[in-house]
Protein backbone atom coordinates (compact mmCIF):
# COMPACT_ATOMS: atom_id res chain seq x y z
CA UNK A 1 0.00 0.00 0.00
CA UNK A 2 2.86 2.06 1.21
CA UNK A 3 4.37 1.81 -2.70
CA UNK A 4 1.13 2.89 -4.34
CA UNK A 5 0.94 5.99 -2.60
CA UNK A 6 4.08 7.21 -2.90
CA UNK A 7 3.79 6.70 -7.04
CA UNK A 8 0.88 8.56 -7.23
CA UNK A 9 1.63 11.71 -8.94
CA UNK A 10 0.85 14.82 -7.10
CA UNK A 11 -2.80 16.64 -7.98
CA UNK A 12 -1.60 19.94 -9.76
CA UNK A 13 -4.43 21.61 -9.35
CA UNK A 14 -7.86 22.89 -10.90
CA UNK A 15 -7.08 25.10 -14.17
CA UNK A 16 -10.31 27.04 -16.39
CA UNK A 17 -10.85 29.52 -18.98
CA UNK A 18 -14.46 31.60 -18.74
CA UNK A 19 -14.41 33.82 -22.09
CA UNK A 20 -17.56 36.40 -22.34
CA UNK A 21 -18.66 38.44 -25.36
CA UNK A 22 -18.20 42.15 -24.77
CA UNK A 23 -19.53 43.44 -27.82
CA UNK A 24 -19.90 42.62 -31.51
CA UNK A 25 -18.83 44.64 -34.68
CA UNK A 26 -20.10 43.75 -37.77
CA UNK A 27 -17.34 44.17 -40.64
CA UNK A 28 -19.06 42.83 -43.58
CA UNK A 29 -22.59 41.31 -44.26
CA UNK A 30 -23.78 40.63 -47.82
CA UNK A 31 -26.46 37.87 -48.27
CA UNK A 32 -25.96 34.95 -46.39
CA UNK A 33 -22.81 35.48 -45.35
CA UNK A 34 -21.42 38.17 -42.79
CA UNK A 35 -17.74 38.59 -40.99
CA UNK A 36 -17.85 39.52 -37.64
CA UNK A 37 -14.97 40.60 -34.58
CA UNK A 38 -16.09 39.74 -31.50
CA UNK A 39 -14.15 42.01 -28.54
CA UNK A 40 -13.98 39.25 -25.38
CA UNK A 41 -12.62 39.12 -22.01
CA UNK A 42 -10.98 36.19 -21.15
CA UNK A 43 -10.89 34.93 -17.27
CA UNK A 44 -8.31 32.48 -16.22
CA UNK A 45 -8.76 30.79 -13.10
CA UNK A 46 -6.27 28.91 -11.35
CA UNK A 47 -6.85 27.16 -8.01
CA UNK A 48 -3.58 26.29 -6.39
CA UNK A 49 -3.08 29.52 -5.85
CA UNK A 50 -6.82 30.65 -6.02
CA UNK A 51 -4.98 33.36 -8.96
CA UNK A 52 -7.80 34.59 -11.34
CA UNK A 53 -6.03 36.31 -14.73
CA UNK A 54 -8.36 38.98 -16.58
CA UNK A 55 -7.13 39.28 -20.47
CA UNK A 56 -9.02 40.83 -23.63
CA UNK A 57 -9.49 39.11 -26.63
CA UNK A 58 -10.53 39.70 -30.55
CA UNK A 59 -11.97 36.57 -32.72
CA UNK A 60 -12.81 36.80 -36.19
CA UNK A 61 -15.71 34.81 -37.19
CA UNK A 62 -16.88 33.98 -40.77
CA UNK A 63 -21.01 33.31 -40.93
CA UNK A 64 -23.35 31.64 -43.31
CA UNK A 65 -26.85 31.71 -42.84
CA UNK A 66 -29.17 28.69 -43.82
CA UNK A 67 -32.54 29.09 -43.66
CA UNK A 68 -33.29 31.58 -40.72
CA UNK A 69 -29.99 30.40 -38.86
CA UNK A 70 -26.47 31.85 -38.79
CA UNK A 71 -23.81 29.08 -38.25
CA UNK A 72 -20.29 29.61 -38.05
CA UNK A 73 -17.89 28.98 -40.82
CA UNK A 74 -14.89 29.53 -39.37
CA UNK A 75 -13.64 31.25 -36.36
CA UNK A 76 -9.59 32.74 -35.62
CA UNK A 77 -8.84 34.53 -32.77
CA UNK A 78 -6.56 37.47 -33.19
CA UNK A 79 -3.32 37.73 -31.85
Amino acid sequence: MDVVIQNTPTQVGYYSVSTKPLFITINNQSGNSADVTIKTQKEEVFAINGESVISYQDINLNLFKIDSDWKIDSAQWVK
